[in-house]
């Protein structure tokens, strides 16, 4: 887990129980929303798009 999130979740998700597992899914969930997938969708194929690039410029050098 992220260090910046312990300090949101604590004991983290998977290990809490009733209330403290209620209030960390509902923090978490946040984050899943479509709209968030969908930014993430676009972050990563542009992410993916410059390491190609890259990858295959610096191959020609070789």
């Amino acid at each position: 887990m992220c260090y910046f999130m312990a300090d949101i979740l604590g004991e983290g998700i998977i290990k809490a129980g009733n209330e403290k597992w209620y209030n960390q899914r509902k923090v978490v969930s946040k984050l899943f929303t479509m709209r968030a997938l969908k930014d993430y969708d676009a972050y990563h194929s542009a992410s993916i798009g410059r390491s190609r690039a890259f990858l295959s410029w610096s191959s020609r050098d070789e």
